[in-house]
């Protein structure tokens, strides 16, 4: 399989990129025009085939003629009148540019009148505002007891509601409602009365006996209890600050404490009475209970009224005339648990034993594959109190999680490659159970002779630098194809892919495809000053032997269009076509030319890095040449391509009026004194 840089594919859009320019590329507009404001601008683009749209960016500019165009053409535009009292500013796309339209603030004035009393109850209501004006307006508020709207504004003459909410203070207010820069007031009476007692709870004991509360407030007030063992002494009604008197009767027939309410105005009082002091006698104090739960019951001998209350979830408690029954809920733990049921005071135990301890493993053998595994997950199912513990018979079986527990759960496993190893087992063990691990061989990568190439023409004998590289081999990576990909960053090569690593000198090295014969990866800057460096490849944690590769400062070399090192080349006419015998360039034109192996450069990026369209570029920190069928040609631009990867070179020449013409013309790109091959060809006519 021969190989083809993914970038190739992207080569016709790296040619020269279309921009416009407007003129004019701005307008100042009146706010108001009567009719609506129009005009237009000229749109000139740097080629006659660049494609554009205009779009206005905001709804009071619309564009009327020229909303797609190709090469120059004319934009109109209309602009709405401004009705409102704020200055704007708005803009029109056309492709990369920008018309910018600035529209003046309207001189607004206006009458701004309240329908209804501008004074107010303290229980609140609604008002509506007027507002006569030619503009658009909003009405806004400056304290939060008025709200207005919806609508809160419209154009022109027109009316909004506004709410007063009810004043829950003792103090009059006032608040404004304001419309472009006129406002009205309004006032509002003090709120309703308050009433505060104190203190707002009491404990009572089972006897009972005499208390009061202080109440504060300016307003009339009367006191009324919600129990009829709680009686409001007179007087139990008045006005102004006072104090509450009241009796609590004795709690005589119940064990169970009791609660009441006096209330007065907006204020509540709560009485909490403790229960009589009953003879209680049980049946039985205490009762056993298996770990499946289940039913039971005591009697209960008192005069008094009682019920019965639980202290645990896992005991639910119901009272009768002269017993009471419970149900106990399985124990889900190995632990034993105690509960109680309290009878107006006297308490019935309940001891539970726990579940018997039973392991569920999943899974209960595994098949490992040669690459291993780094984050495999046993589940341990079980009660809780059951404790357990996991262990490895192998080094290469290693426990990542936790390695005991006390209830269900999971161990957390890896397990190493096998690397080019035989077939091998191991036991792992968890709760007890001995969980075989059967891994299968694996197959180191190993590199073909003289198998490290330019990517661009095929040759070995040295790498340089940044060169984009083809390695040949076998079991360097997966049977399928698989593509670069991006780090999270979004803008570097990863260096891994689908299981595979480059490493030059230790150092891994950006990845542009892989396959199990055939990969492609680009030098790291990193080998710069060394004479030879050792390269090894990896998959899926195996490693081939190491080759030695020459360093050297540059590897010149020419993309073509077949990817074989030979025939026409991967070139860009000026016009953004492909050159080929059917397109050819001719002499005063710019041709483009994409290869590799230019060495280092300035500035230098990070490995793998794609190149931003934005100066300073990477160029090469050798001269770079170009001679097209032994003629020297003038270079306009050598140096990286914006957007392709950290490695590859782009170099524009100018075609002179002496060079040959012909369907198959030699190219030859130098780098410092280091020449391409010259099996590209460029086709040339006059």
């Amino acid at each position: 399989m021969r190989s083809t840089l993914l970038f190739l594919c992207a080569l016709p859009l790296l040619g020269q990129t279309c921009t416009q320019t407007l003129s004019p590329n701005s307008r100042s507009v009146a706010a108001v025009n009567g009719q609506l404001f129009q005009g237009n601008f000229t749109v000139t683009s740097n080629l006659s085939t660049c494609n554009w749209t205009s779009t206005s960016t905001v709804p009071w500019i619309d564009v009327q003629v020229g909303q797609t165009g190709r090469g120059n053409g004319i934009v109109g535009y209309s602009v709405d009148n401004n009705l409102t009292a704020i200055a704007r500013t708005g803009t029109i796309l056309v492709g990369n540019a920008v018309f910018t339209v600035s529209q003046a603030a309207s001189t607004c004035s206006a009458t701004v009148t309240l329908q209804g009393a501008a004074n107010i109850g303290p229980e609140g209501g609604g008002r509506l505002l007027q507002v006569a004006t030619s503009c658009e307006w909003t009405a806004v508020t400056n304290v939060d007891w008025i709200t207005v709207g919806p609508p809160t504004g419209q154009r022109g003459n027109g009316s909004v509601p506004l709410t007063i909410l009810p004043n829950n203070t003792t103090a009059v207010r006032t608040g404004a409602v304001a419309a472009l820069g006129q406002s009205v007031t309004i006032t509002q009476a003090a709120g309703t009365c308050s009433f505060t007692l104190t203190p707002t709870q009491q404990s009572v004991p089972a006897a009972g006996g005499a208390y009061s509360a202080g109440l504060a407030t300016v307003c009339a007030w009367s006191a009324i209890s919600n129990a009829n063992w709680v009686t409001v002494n007179l007087p139990n009604s008045g006005t102004g600050a006072a104090s509450i008197n009241y009796s609590v009767a004795a709690n005589t027939n119940s064990a169970d404490s009791r609660s009441a309410v006096i209330s007065v105005g907006t204020s509540n009082l709560t009485i909490q009475q403790a229960g009589g002091n009953c003879n209680v006698q049980l049946s039985s104090t205490a009762a056993p209970a298996l770990a499946a739960g289940g039913t039971g019951s005591f009697s209960v001998s008192t005069p008094c009224v009682f019920t019965a209350r639980s202290n645990v979830p896992w005991i639910t408690a119901t009272a009768t005339a002269n017993s009471v029954t419970y149900v106990v809920a399985t124990n889900p733990s190995a632990a034993v648990r105690t509960g109680t049921i309290t009878v107006a005071g006297a308490t019935f135990t309940i001891t539970q034993a726990g579940s018997t301890c039973n392991f569920a493993i999943t899974p209960e053998s595994l098949d490992i594959p040669a690459a291993g595994v780094t984050n495999g997950v046993i589940q341990v199912t079980t009660a809780a109190g059951c404790a357990w513990t996991a262990s490895s018979d192998s080094p290469w079986i290693r426990i990542t999680g936790q390695i005991t527990g006390s209830a269900q759960g999971s161990v957390q496993y890896a397990v190493d490659p096998n690397g080019a190893g035989a077939a091998r087992s191991g036991t792992l063990t968890v709760a007890g159970r001995a969980i075989t691990v059967r891994q299968n061989s694996g197959t180191a990568p190993r590199f073909a002779a003289g198998g490290v190439v330019n990517s661009a023409s095929y040759l070995a004998g040295g790498v340089s630098p940044g060169a984009i590289v083809t390695i040949f081999g076998e079991d360097l990576g997966p049977a399928t194809l698989t593509t670069a990909t991006l780090e999270e960053d979004g803008l570097t090569v990863s260096k891994s892919l689908a299981g595979t690593r480059i490493l030059f000198d230790g150092v891994p090295a950006p990845m542009v495809y892989t396959s199990r014969g055939q990969v492609s990866t680009i030098v790291p800057y990193s080998v710069a000053g060394k004479s030879s460096v050792p390269v090894i490849a990896e998959y899926l944690g195996s490693r081939s032997a190491p080759a030695t590769l020459r360093i050297l400062s540059a590897t010149p070399a020419l993309y073509s269009l077949a990817a074989s090192g030979s025939g026409p080349g991967a070139f860009l006419n000026q016009n953004g076509s492909v050159n080929s015998a059917a397109t050819p360039a001719a002499p005063g034109e710019v041709v483009i030319l994409y290869g590799t192996g230019e060495g280092l450069t300035t500035p230098l990026q990070p490995d793998g890095q794609l190149t931003p369209g934005v100066e300073p570029l990477p160029r090469p920190r050798l001269p770079v040449t170009v001679t097209i069928g032994g003629v020297n040609c003038p270079i306009l631009y050598a140096g990286a391509p914006p957007g392709l990867v950290a490695g590859a070179l782009q170099v524009n020449v100018l075609l002179p009026a002496n060079v040959p013409v012909g369907e198959a013309v030699p190219v030859v790109l130098g780098v410092g004194e280091a020449l391409s091959p010259d099996t590209v060809t460029i086709a040339i006519r006059r």
